[in-house]
């Protein structure tokens, strides 16, 4: 059975690899996957008042939240066995390998472009999807 570590952003671009996964267990590959969210970095101390960072942290956690329970419903729809599902904090690219490395996944697999994605439809990968490849030491799917 194949490991796969899944990024999601909440971009519907993000979503598209699920339903390919989907695809690809009604051909019968077996599959698990682990779902994965980075939150990047929040505002500098410069950026927002100090009594409102606590507020927008909480904010950001239930977006998260929320996200990856859609997430999660699309691969269980798309009858996809999941094997976990994580909430990270920092660096996008740098937190999904390591996630990568820690969950011992055979494989990443993201979509191209992300939520930061401009004038879509562009054959050049997003910046996420280019740092991912540049620091995986594990293979990279990229789903357009």
């Amino acid at each position: 059975m194949l490991k796969l570590l899944v990024a999601v952003d909440g971009s519907a671009q993000s979503l598209k690899p699920i339903e390919s996964l989907g695809q690809w267990t009604r051909r019968g590959v077996p599959l698990k996957i682990v779902l994965v969210n980075v939150l990047g970095s929040a505002p500098s101390a410069g950026e927002m008042p100090a009594e409102h960072r606590d507020a927008f942290k909480a904010a950001q956690r239930r977006a998260q939240h929320r996200l990856l329970q859609e997430a999660e419903s699309r691969a269980l729809g798309c009858g996809v066995s999941l094997h976990g599902m994580l909430a990270l904090e920092g660096p996008p690219a740098q937190e999904i390998v390591r996630a990568a490395t820690t969950q011992g996944v055979d494989l990443i697999v993201m979509g191209a472009h992300g939520s930061d994605a401009v004038g879509g439809g562009s054959l050049v990968p997003g910046s996420v999807a280019q740092r991912v490849l540049c620091l995986a030491g594990h293979p990279v799917l990229l789903v357009p």
